[in-house]
């Protein structure tokens, strides 16, 4: 078998790619953070996550980027709402926007099939572009290394154990 077109890390691009070879649409939902200056009392080797269900069915994370700065975020279900949930919580929380960083990213719903012949080839989503994420946090990294992993033995012309 040999992989002629591959979809995988870039969710509006892979979508596209996607869509061309027939899959249906990835649902997606709101990411958004706040670079923030770190708080007096947050080191810098230290994450922070808060449960705050009536905003979220996830979660709020504070992670720093340096001694000085870190990424203050959320995942909501509507974008209105997860932009008004966040600027209610920095001002909670007394913390001041440096910048704004929002996407949209996949939500797993149901198990999609990864690969399907197009032309003379065989295209397949791995990661982001296929919605595996986990359901508890919509994190991708495992999942994306797997996916990267499975397109490597692809390529190759092997199964992935």
């Amino acid at each position: 078998m040999k992989c002629l077109a591959y979809a995988g890390v870039a969710v509006l691009r892979a979508c596209r790619v996607a869509r061309a070879a027939g899959w249906p649409p990835v649902e997606t939902v709101p990411l958004m953070q706040a670079i923030v200056k770190l708080p007096k009392d947050c080191p810098p080797d230290t994450t922070r996550v808060w449960f705050v269900p009536d905003d979220t069915p996830y979660f709020y994370w504070l992670v720093p980027e340096s001694a000085e700065r870190g990424a203050l975020g959320i995942i909501g279900e509507d974008g209105r709402d997860t932009k008004r949930c966040i600027e209610k919580f920095l001002e909670k929380k007394e913390m001041e926007p440096l910048e704004w960083q929002g996407a949209r990213i996949p939500v797993y719903r149901k198990w999609v099939p990864v690969q399907r012949s197009m032309g003379k080839g065989d295209v397949y989503l791995v990661g982001d572009a296929a919605a595996q994420v986990k359901v508890s946090t919509i994190g991708g990294i495992v999942t994306g290394f797997r996916g990267a992993l499975h397109q490597r033995c692809c390529r190759a012309g092997r199964a992935m154990s």
